[in-house]
């Protein structure tokens, strides 16, 4: 069964995201709503590392040096 979720203007990793890529990682279908009349499927961020049906993200550089 697909999963549908909403978008947030702002491009920062968001709860959504992080869930999408929870379920993707999980075989399920995600498709994030663009707006009123688009969708497209999600995708799993870039930067995200999946383990199994664990996604983590690294630290950016500048978070490592805090």
């Amino acid at each position: 069964m697909p999963t549908r979720r909403g978008r947030r203007i702002l491009r920062r990793p968001c709860h959504r995201s992080l869930v999408g890529d929870a379920l993707l990682a999980r075989g399920v279908d995600v498709v994030d709503i663009v707006s009123a009349t688009s969708a497209r499927s999600h995708t799993l961020r870039p930067f995200a590392q999946v383990e199994g049906t664990r996604v983590w993200y690294p630290p950016e550089a500048d978070d490592a040096s805090a």
